[in-house]
């Protein structure tokens, strides 16, 4: 902490650390992470719990006809009697769980203007094309529906991420389909 108090004053303007690391502990030496299942094996992952916490803060978006990824787990949690049709979307087609397969980037089986609420969480960075994704995902809600979107900003480099999405970088992607953008951080 001192070393940080000397730069900010200007004491030790040339001076620079050996290794960035070595304000954080130093480098990690592990060549593979912990778990390859984002930390669910191990309990609930850290960025769950400000997922819920978003969508606790806005269940009441979270009604008619809804669309999640993966599992319904979420719609189940927080939809709870606003719901009247929960499916699930999963281009893993051994997925017993989806009652969609289907690629976000492309849901020619699925209708314009189907759901009312878009559940999208942790996703979009593992999409490589996210521009036809979010095309997708505009062009399946409803006139006057919502999709509630949680991204990645930190985390792992593994190798299904594509992207960390910023709110600027959210805000540029989804301003081209949607009139109103809210972004939370």
């Amino acid at each position: 902490m001192e070393f940080i108090k000397k730069i900010r004053s200007g004491i030790m303007r040339s001076v620079r650390p050996k290794s960035s690391h070595a304000l954080f502990g130093g480098p990690e030496k592990r060549l593979k992470p912990v778990s390859n299942k984002f930390g669910f094996d191990r309990g609930l992952p850290i960025d769950r719990f400000y997922v819920e916490r978003f969508l606790e803060a806005h269940k009441q978006f979270i009604n008619g006809r809804c669309l999640e990824v993966v599992d319904n787990a979420y719609t189940v949690k927080f939809g709870e009697d606003r719901v009247t049709q929960s499916d699930v979307v999963d281009n893993n087609l051994s997925n017993a769980r989806a009652t969609i397969h289907g690629d976000l980037r492309d849901l020619n089986a699925i209708t314009d203007n189907t759901f009312d609420t878009l559940i999208i969480t942790q996703t979009l960075g593992m999409i490589n094309n996210i521009e036809s994704a979010a095309k997708e995902l505009h062009r399946i809600l409803k006139p006057g529906g919502v999709i509630l979107v949680t991204a990645t900003t930190l985390g792992p480099l593994w190798e299904q991420i594509y992207w960390r999405l910023t709110p600027a970088s959210l805000r540029y992607l989804f301003g081209k389909y949607f009139k109103e953008i809210k972004i939370e951080t």
